[in-house]
């Protein structure tokens, strides 16, 4: 169901329940009742962002801005924390602290991601500098590598002996990448030998023709016994003003 501005107001699930939205007088979305209570939204008024999420099981969720950046999601009831972010004069998320504990991010000049750890150098991402494509990465003593085929598709990742166990991901790449180089060769040979087929059965005399088809020629062949006239099989329907110019 919906309201004269087109917002739903009502909505009817098949086992009876519904979930009905309220809006406030900016027509923003207020209130959610639903079978298990009523979510209720705050906005802060002096620029209207959401500023507070209530649930009918008594966790509230809150939200902090420094102009239109989010800058912390705090959360209390069955459990209480906040998150804190940190941005840098391009708007890019530098950190996030949750608890005490911080977590830095770093970029390149294409804002791709370049470092993230507790430090600015926990664990560095080397990139392609064509593409942007991760090569590697750091992480204190262990590093890796990543190598693409022509199609951009990671295909290797190296660690030096004994540091890290094999990358389960990548063999379950490099095994869909072999079946799916199998069915595309196995596919390739079907439409070739269905192919050498047709051609065999034509050069044999032997018809091809699909049932629908062959009713329709049968068709054809009754109307000239019966009309005594010579039509094509390809055009069973005279037209009726051939019929009419007959006439």
């Amino acid at each position: 169901m919906y309201d004269l501005d087109r917002r739903l107001t009502l909505e009817t699930r098949p086992d009876g329940s519904t979930i009905a939205p309220d809006y406030d007088t900016a027509g923003r979305l207020w209130h959610t009742t639903y079978p298990g209570g009523t979510i209720t939204r705050g906005y802060d008024p002096s620029h209207g962002k959401l500023q507070s999420i209530a649930m009918p099981t008594g966790e509230t969720l809150t939200y902090g801005y420094d102009g239109f950046l989010r800058t912390s999601v705090g959360w209390s009831g069955t459990v209480n924390g906040q998150l804190l972010l940190g941005y840098d004069s391009s708007f890019r998320v530098t950190s996030q602290q949750v608890g005490g504990a911080s977590v830095l991010l770093g970029y390149d000049n294409d804002n791709l991601l370049t470092s993230a750890g507790p430090t600015a150098s926990s664990m560095t991402i080397a990139r392609d500098a064509q593409n942007g494509r991760v090569t590697g990465t750091t992480l204190g003593s262990i590093s890796d590598t990543s190598g693409y085929d022509d199609n951009g598709d990671r295909r290797r990742a190296r660690a030096p002996s004994g540091a890290l166990p094999p990358v389960n991901g990548l063999l379950r790449d490099e095994q869909t990448y072999a079946r799916r180089k199998t069915q595309h060769a196995r596919a390739r040979a079907n439409t070739s030998s269905s192919r050498a087929s047709a051609a065999s059965s034509n050069e044999a005399g032997t018809s091809t023709t699909s049932p629908l088809a062959s009713a329709i020629s049968k068709a054809a062949d009754s109307a000239r016994a019966a009309d005594g006239r010579t039509i094509s099989s390809r055009n069973v329907v005279p037209s009726p003003w051939a019929t009419r110019r007959r006439q």
